[in-house]
Order: structure tokens, then C-alpha cells, then sequence
């Protein structure tokens, strides 16, 4: 009889909220106590009107990536039963002497139990618990006519949809987790498997593939990764961490150590509050123990000699397996792409979790280590409207940049369900990071490629702390579903600098990007202790209501949350000290006229925090402005498919820039950039052997309000106004067990400078990718193959300010095998 995982437990809240346990002002404290006391009055009316979550969707529906050699049936009986999580119960007397057909490409496991059943004599039935093999003349129902529901975490993740390069949905700030055809944003999540599969080691190899995001760095050049989404700047410090803001590994962050990657597009301040970017939210969901024993050794390679080695291990223990442990180890060593360049990465993570039938319990922690010798400059600017040629695309330019960061994440997560409607939670996170880098900047570029480099070294670091409590209560009044998100959270950041000083300048040089030279160290290089130099403070409070009509297909979200943030710096000269608060509303409306299509919109605030003016000839130097806020008004159109999804969204956003008088030096903040656009997401299988992933982008973003109305009308600096991407996946039919894979990146023109007379051209890359599935020795084994940039085509990639270079033709392999 082959294992089985019996016992359905209850559905459980899907979105959670928080509550603050540290109040620092009056006004605060009052306001959170309002919040307090209508959740208590909510409360008092909720157990006769308390409606309990409905049970999740039969596993019959969830679609599975399969890709199983033809073998003895137990064997694939055993593997449908572990990828799905359904106990499938089989005497071994009925499977001798009966084999499977392969099974390859997305489909349910009530479809996949057919064809592997087919002739067989045998049928999946339900057995109230899981799923049963039996002789046909013996069958009560068949596995496709009934609701089977598996054995799964309170804490699982929405399902992976067809070809399983993205899920059905993800976190959605305070609101949890929401199906994505019930949230009124676009959305993406992307799935280990994809991670996996593309080989990543960092966020920015999984994020290539979103027509709405571009990666704003050199991605093997750098030691660090910056975005634009929806053409507007993400800074990885803000991205978040099972919804924990500020806590994850700033630096190449570790993404082996993710099960996904979910991306929501466009300012979220009600839902995240704020952040030093408005553009949208990274969330970052850690890797946990699943049902069944895991240890997985992946060995791999990347030109030009870099070899690396990652081990992954997952047990549950304890009564009915309520505890978890899920340990990521890796080690990546050798010479990048770039010339010239070496780099070293060790890495560590342990995910802890306790899954009772109310009490849940997790606990993160990482540390890594990396050093990289022969940084890429992380920006060039040029002297005129004559924009050279790019260099080889794996060339160092400048050589002698260096990069050190050593960080490491605790992360704390408990929820407790008091009653099937009524739920809490608390949540606390830290980052310890500390950087000592050298860094190069190439300036003043000419037409003959001739530059002016300079090396200068940096020492920073970063202590942040998020904590984050509250609850989510589910009511009803008469006809009207409500779903209540209460939400408090407090984070605190302290930067530090080197005793001696954060940063010294080496000699300016003269240099040419055709020929890479050594710079010249700082005569004074940075070093000493740790000190503090500045502080931020941001606390808020929020509250969001989910109203349900006609059975679910009509969903209005409300909500509005108040942030407080307070700054203290050090600025040549002194130090500064702000302090300020804001509300910031959100409306979203769900609308579903049949269960595959869904129609919304959606009016949200974003809030950046106010930037500090760092300028010795300006009256204003020193000056801390109040919080940017930013509008976002979108539309879309939702349609599901079944095995294939598409996203259609329209948007506008609008924020205030910063602008100084060129007479008087002062500084404002009435600047006004505007950014409208349309996206085209779409993924799934296109047949059961052929499935898709990409869409197309198109931004105006435009300066609409300018200092003296110079630039009034100009696109933004750094922002193509189109970006494509088309990724495929074929399974090929006539060998089992091998996948082929191909995707085109198109992103368009774009300007350096806000007159726009610098101009880059637009670029085409070609990445090209296989990998086989097999058995060997009885284990399951894959092997990875991939090509970045197939005909090594050298070009700029517009950023904020200036351009940086493209990566190289860039190869990786690697093998993994399941013990």
C-alpha cells in the first residue's frame, strides 16, 4: 500500500492583519485606538453573522507540471500522490505487471490518473480523504465527479496554473493572499519551478521575463540590483519578505532560498505602506518543508569558470507532522562573464515552521556572504548628444572596483485562528547589513568613446526592523460579505558609516571605454569602526474592507491607512531632523460576469519618503522634504482560460518631482511626472506540449510640470516607451522527459536626459534554454542548459541618469538529483 497523507483540515483565512506593539506619538496612539475599538465592536456582532471561509477548490481542478518517464504504475502512482499532495491509496497486487504511459505537460491529477489508468482495468475513486485505486466493476464515483481535498499547510500557497511558471495568485499587502482573478491589480507570481528551471541566482533572472519590469543594472557586473516597474525606480530594500518590508539581503539576493516571487505592479501604500519607492511591491516568499522528504543536491556552472553547488533539505517531524524544517545551502565560486571579473557567494538559509490546527508558527533565518573583485561602473553619462558605440559587452571598463557585503535576516511569523472567522497575527523581521565597496564611475563620455573614471570607496550599513501585528475578521451583513484587514506595523532603519568616513574619492583619470584600464585607490581608504549616522522612523495604521455581493462576483475593496514617518541625518555641516504623517486611501473594484472573466479598476495612493537635498551650493542644503505622494488610476480586464490566462491593463500614474532654480539654487518639490501605459501579461499552456509566458509593455511617461517649462512634454529620462518579452516552453512529445525552451526581450529607445537629445537605440536579446528529466539508479534527476544573449549583442540599457552596459553571451548548466 503506498503512503498515504489522510485528514482534511479546515480552510483558514487567506489574508492577514496586522497590529503595532510600540506606539512612539499622541496622535498615534489615538488613532490606533480608534482603529481598536471598531474592531472590538465588530467583533462583539460576529457570532451568530460569522460566515466561515469556504473550503478550498477541489485539487481535481489544480493543474500539475508533469514530466514522468513511462515505468511500472506504482512508481507513477507514487509520484502523482507526492507532486500533488493527495494520498492515493493502491494494493500492490493491483499494480504488478501494469506500466504507465509517460506523462508530459500541465493537466489535473484526475486527468492524469485516466491516461495512466486507461486499459488498466483499474479507477481513481474518493475515499472521503484522498484518492483510492480501484478494479472498475468495483468503483463507487470516479475521482473527476467528486470535491477531493488534499492534505495541505493552513499556510499553503495559491497553486501553480498550467505550465507552472507562475501561480494562481499571491499576497496582496494586508489583504493576503487573493486568487488573481479576485484582485484588482495586475499581478504576477512566480513559482520555484521557474526559478529552478531558469537557472537563477538572483531576482533579476527571474523578473527578465515580466514585460513590465527592467533590470536598471549590469546583472553580473554589479553587486547589486535596482528595477523600474511601470517605468518608475524599485529599490531591492524594499522589497519584502513573506510581507516584511526592509529584512531580505539587499545585495544579489538569494534566491535559491525562495519558493516564489510575487510581483504586484503600481504604487500599494495602503496595502504595504511606505517605502523608498513607489513603483510596486516585490514580495519574497521563503521555501518550506513539504509533505513528503526532499533532499535535492544541484550542481552547476556559468562562463567563464564559475562553478557552484547548492543543497537543499526538507523534513516534517512530530505528531501528524506539524513541524517543519526546510535548510538552502549554497556556494558559488570563480570568474563571472565579464573579464577580468571573479566573484564569490556563500549562502545560508533554515526555514522553521509549526502548523497546528489554530497556532501557526515560522522562523526564517539567512546570513550570506559575497565579494566580488572588478565591479562594472553602475552607471555611465555622456558629455554630448553623440552616444558611442557600447564596448564588448564583457569588458570591465574601469578595473579595480571591489565589493564586500555580509548580511544576514531573522524573520518571526505567528497566526492563531480563533474561530473559522476571526483570525491574529504577529510578525517581526531584522536585516544586518554591512557593505565596504569600491566603486567606479565613468563620466563625460565623448563620441571617440574617451572618458573621465574615477574610483571611490563606499562604506555603509543598514540595521532594519519591521514588527507587525494584528487581525482579519470575516462577517456578514444580510446579503453583504465582509472581509475586515486591520493593519499596524513599525520600521525602524539605522544606517552607519566607517569611523573614518563613508567615502573617499581616488584621482580623476582619463580613459577610454574601448580599452579597459586599472584606477587609481582613494590615498585615504575607508576603514575604522561601525558608526550610527542617521535614523528613520515609520509607523502607520490601516484598515481595509473587503465587501462581497451576488455570491462573489461583485467585490469592493475600501481602505485607508495613516503613516507617520520621522527622519534624523547627518548633512555636511549638521545634522537635520523631519518629521511629518500622511493618509493615503485605496478603492478597488472586482467585478466577475461569469467565473473566467473578470472586469477591475482601481484608485490607490503611493507614498515615497522625502528626500534629503545633499547640495553645498544651494540655500537649501540640508532641507528634508515631506512625503511624495503618487495617484495610480487602472483599469483591466481579466480572462482565465483554464489552462491559460491573459491580463489587460490600463494606467495612470502621477508623482511629483523634485526641481532646483538654476538662478537661486533652491529646491521644490513641484515637478510633476506623469506615466500612462498599457500592459499585456499572459501565461499557461497553449497545448498540453507548448506553454507561454511574456507580454508586452507601453509607457509615456512624461514631465508634465518642469522647472520654467524647459522640458514640459519630454519623456522621462531612462524610460523606453515599449518592452516586450515572449518566453516558450516545449515539451517534446516523441522524448519523454525533455523540455526546449526560447524567449525574446524587446525593449525600445530611450532618452539619458531630460531635453532628450541623448538617445539610445532600442535592443533585441535571444536567450535559448533545455533540460531533461530522467531516472537514474531509481532517482529522480534533472539536467539544465541555457544560453543568455544566443548572439552576444552589445548595447546600452538606459537608466536613471545615464546608461549601463548589456551582459554577455553568458552560458549555464547544471544537474540536480532528488536522494
Amino acid at each position: 500500500m503506498l503512503r498515504q497523507r489522510t485528514g482534511c483540515r479546515p480552510a483558514r483565512l487567506a489574508s492577514n492583519v496586522s497590529w503595532l506593539t510600540r506606539f512612539r506619538t499622541r496622535e498615534f496612539r489615538a488613532n490606533a485606538m480608534t482603529v481598536a475599538c471598531a474592531a472590538a465592536l465588530t467583533l462583539i456582532g460576529t457570532p451568530e453573522s460569522a460566515v466561515a471561509q469556504s473550503p478550498r477548490q477541489a485539487v481535481t481542478s489544480r493543474q500539475l507540471q508533469l514530466s514522468l518517464p513511462a515505468q511500472p504504475l506504482a512508481l507513477t502512482i507514487d509520484a502523482l500522490a507526492r507532486q500533488s499532495g493527495v494520498g492515493i491509496g493502491l494494493d500492490a497486487s493491483l499494480a504488478t505487471g501494469k506500466n504507465a504511459p509517460a506523462l508530459q505537460g500541465s493537466m489535473t491529477l484526475g486527468q492524469a490518473l485516466d491516461r495512466v489508468l486507461s486499459g488498466s482495468g483499474l479507477t481513481a475513486a474518493a475515499n472521503g480523504s484522498g484518492v483510492s485505486i480501484r478494479r472498475e466493476n468495483d468503483s463507487v464515483s470516479t475521482l473527476e465527479a467528486v470535491t477531493v481535498t488534499a492534505v495541505t499547510s493552513p499556510w499553503e500557497l495559491p497553486p501553480p496554473y498550467a505550465g507552472g511558471q507562475v501561480a494562481r495568485g499571491g499576497r496582496v499587502g494586508l489583504l493576503g493572499d487573493l486568487d488573481f482573478m479576485d484582485t484588482p491589480f495586475n499581478q504576477t507570481s512566480y513559482t520555484a519551478q521557474l526559478i529552478e528551471n531558469q537557472q537563477a541566482q538572483m531576482i533579476a533572472d527571474v523578473l527578465v521575463g515580466d514585460p513590465s519590469v527592467r533590470d536598471s543594472g549590469r546583472k553580473y557586473g554589479q553587486a547589486s540590483n535596482a528595477f523600474f516597474i511601470r517605468g518608475l525606480p524599485f529599490a531591492t530594500i524594499d522589497a519584502s519578505f513573506n510581507g516584511l518590508r526592509g529584512v531580505f539581503p539587499n545585495y544579489r539576493q538569494p534566491v535559491e532560498a525562495l519558493e516564489r516571487i510575487e510581483v504586484l505592479k503600481g504604487p500599494n501604500a495602503l496595502l504595504n505602506g511606505m517605502g523608498t519607492s513607489i513603483a510596486g511591491d516585490i514580495n519574497l516568499v521563503p521555501k518550506r518543508a513539504g509533505p513528503e522528504p526532499l533532499t535535492r543536491l544541484n550542481v552547476g556552472y556559468m562562463s567563464d569558470s564559475e562553478y557552484g553547488t547548492h543543497l537543499d533539505l526538507g523534513r516534517r517531524f512530530g505528531q501528524d507532522d506539524a513541524w517543519g524544517v526546510r535548510v538552502n545551502a549554497v556556494y558559488r565560486d570563480g570568474d563571472t562573464p565579464i573579464d577580468e571579473q571573479s566573484g564569490r557567494l556563500a549562502m545560508g538559509a533554515v526555514g522553521l515552521d509549526y502548523q497546528g490546527e489554530k497556532l501557526r508558527m515560522s522562523l526564517d533565518l539567512i546570513h550570506q556572504d559575497i565579494k566580488l573583485d572588478n565591479v562594472s561602473p553602475f552607471s555611465f553619462t555622456f558629455a554630448t548628444p553623440d552616444i558611442p558605440s557600447p564596448p564588448p559587452s564583457d569588458s570591465a571598463i574601469l578595473l579595480g572596483g571591489k565589493a564586500d557585503h555580509e548580511e544576514t535576516t531573522a524573520a518571526f511569523r505567528a497566526e492563531y485562528d480563533f474561530s473559522d472567522a476571526v483570525s491574529a497575527y504577529v510578525a517581526a523581521g531584522h536585516l544586518k547589513s554591512r557593505s565596504d565597496t569600491v566603486n567606479t564611475q565613468v563620466a563625460n563620455i565623448m563620441p571617440d568613446g574617451s572618458y573621465q573614471g574615477t574610483l571611490s570607496t563606499d562604506a555603509y550599513g543598514l540595521d532594519n526592523t519591521n514588527i507587525q501585528v494584528g487581525a482579519n475578521v470575516n462577517f456578514a451583513t444580510g446579503p453583504v460579505q465582509h472581509k475586515v484587514a486591520i493593519s499596524a506595523d513599525r520600521y525602524h532603519q539605522r544606517s552607519f558609516m566607517r569611523s573614518s568616513g563613508r567615502s573617499a574619492n581616488g584621482p580623476t583619470m582619463p580613459g577610454n571605454i574601448y580599452e579597459p584600464m586599472e584606477g587609481q585607490l582613494p590615498a585615504v581608504p575607508t576603514s575604522g569602526r561601525w558608526v550610527s549616522n542617521g535614523t528613520v522612523d515609520r509607523e502607520s495604521i490601516a484598515v481595509a474592507d473587503t465587501l462581497s455581493f451576488i455570491e462573489d462576483r461583485v467585490n469592493l475593496i475600501v481602505g485607508v491607512r495613516k503613516q507617520y514617518v520621522e527622519q534624523e541625518g547627518a548633512v555636511r555641516g549638521g545634522t537635520v531632523h523631519y518629521k511629518d504623517d500622511a493618509w493615503t486611501p485605496m478603492v478597488g473594484l472586482v467585478v466577475k460576469p461569469r467565473h473566467d472573466l473578470s472586469l477591475y479598476a482601481n484608485y490607490v495612493q503611493g507614498l515615497l519618503q522625502g528626500s534629503t537635498v545633499r547640495d553645498v551650493s544651494s540655500p537649501d542644503n540640508g532641507k528634508m522634504f515631506p512625503p511624495y505622494k503618487a495617484e495610480q488610476y487602472e483599469v483591466g480586464i481579466k480572462k482565465d482560460f483554464g489552462e491559460f490566462a491573459t491580463t489587460v491593463s490600463l494606467f495612470q500614474i502621477e508623482q511629483p518631482t523634485q526641481l532646483v532654480d538654476p538662478i537661486t539654487r533652491e529646491y521644490s518639490q513641484d515637478g510633476q511626472q506623469r506615466n500612462r501605459g498599457i500592459e499585456w501579461n499572459m501565461f499557461g499552456d497553449l497545448t498540453p506540449q507548448l506553454s507561454v509566458l511574456g507580454g508586452i509593455s507601453y509607457v509615456r511617461a512624461e514631465l508634465t510640470k518642469t522647472a520654467g517649462g524647459l522640458n514640459e512634454g519630454h519623456q522621462a529620462p531612462g524610460i523606453p516607451k515599449l518592452q516586450a518579452n515572449l518566453g516558450i516552453e516545449w515539451h517534446v512529445p516523441a522524448v519523454t522527459g525533455l523540455t526546449l525552451g526560447a524567449r525574446v526581450i524587446r525593449t525600445g529607445a530611450a532618452y539619458l536626459d531630460a531635453a532628450n537629445t541623448q538617445r539610445i537605440s532600442g535592443w533585441t536579446r535571444y536567450d535559448v534554454g533545455a533540460r531533461y528529466a530522467t531516472r537514474i539508479g531509481g532517482k529522480e534527476v534533472t539536467f539544465r542548459g541555457t544560453v543568455e544573449n544566443v548572439f552576444n549583442k552589445n548595447y546600452w540599457i538606459g537608466v536613471n541618469g545615464g546608461a549601463v552596459l548589456s551582459a554577455p553571451r553568458t552560458f549555464l548548466l547544471s544537474a540536480s538529483i532528488d536522494f
